[in-house]
């Protein structure tokens, strides 16, 4: 690893900070926030300013909120290098500010939704004893799917490998994309006679199962526990184990705008795939089952 003085020689180090307009350094406490910030984010890189791009600054923002850093203390950061990168701009020191093309994150002032952690996901499986009930709330926290979208699955959207189970997902906008759906989740749903493999079931009714056993469980994060809550709850718990950012958008069908969009082998989604994550499907049991002809 490089020396934070090396990695300042690209912009002379004794002008590095003092090059910022003298309006944002009025006091020290300012001054020492910018040098602060400078060299914690050249450090995390290890790239001169001169070389620094908007992929560095992506994943400098990616690994502080990994860190458990705040949306709004990872702004200010942002904020603090942008102001730092626009007086070299504007001081010739460089041609391209990376950090023009970088938004601030939007922050939830109200989060309407927590997830459940992992003896909150096993208390709630532990209390449901219907047989169809338990596979549906145990599908949703496994894969992160839309209720929606549980409730549209078919048998033959199933296909079945010597070493995992795949289901075509039918998501919003009627694109579709391939879902690694872990064997012992799979082998938990009960088979019936209908085409669709949760016969009968609708969003408000999966709703109404899954507040009938948080009831009986007592499970409670001061927020309601719906369908999004387990999907939020896989999302969360893929990410807290090391699972893939990309990974992740791609099992639960998320689209951003600012990306282009990208496709992977499905060997690679498989090896990579967000659901060997979750640290709650240990205590699940294992057994061999068909897909329903």
């Amino acid at each position: 690893m490089q020396s934070i003085e090396n990695l300042k020689t690209g912009f002379r180090s004794s002008e590095l900070v003092k090059s910022v307009s003298t309006d944002f350094l009025k006091s020290k406490n300012t001054s020492r926030l910018y040098n602060s910030v400078l060299e914690d984010f050249l450090s995390t890189v290890q790239k001169t300013g001169a070389e620094v791009c908007i992929a560095d600054i992506q994943s400098y923002v990616n690994e502080k909120l990994r860190n458990g850093q705040k949306i709004s203390t990872v702004n200010t950061k942002i904020a603090v290098l942008k102001s730092i990168w626009k007086s070299y701009k504007l001081s010739g020191l460089i041609k391209f500010n990376p950090f023009e093309l970088v938004k601030k994150m939007r922050e939830r002032k109200i989060q309407s939704t927590i997830p459940l952690n992992d003896k909150q996901v096993d208390r709630l499986l532990s209390s449901i004893d219907n047989e169809n009930d338990y596979a549906i709330v145990l599908f949703l926290v496994a894969t992160g799917i839309r209720v929606s979208e549980l409730c549209g699955l078919k048998w033959g959207d199933f296909t079945i490998d010597k070493d995992f189970v795949i289901a075509k997902i039918l998501g919003k906008g009627n694109a579709e994309r391939l879902v690694k759906i872990p064997e012992k989740v799979f082998n938990t749903i009960p088979v019936n006679q209908s085409e669709f493999v949760f016969d009968g079931v609708y969003p408000r009714k999966v709703d109404r199962i899954i507040k009938k056993w948080v009831k009986k469980s007592g499970v409670s994060t001061g927020f309601r526990v719906s369908a999004h809550t387990l999907r939020h709850t896989f999302i969360t718990n893929a990410y807290k184990n090391g699972a893939d950012l990309f990974y992740i958008q791609e099992a639960v069908g998320h689209n951003s705008p600012d990306m282009t969009r990208r496709y992977t082998k499905l060997s690679d989604i498989m090896t990579n795939n967000p659901v060997d994550k979750l640290s709650y499907l240990k205590n699940i049991g294992d057994s061999k089952r068909e897909v329903k002809s």
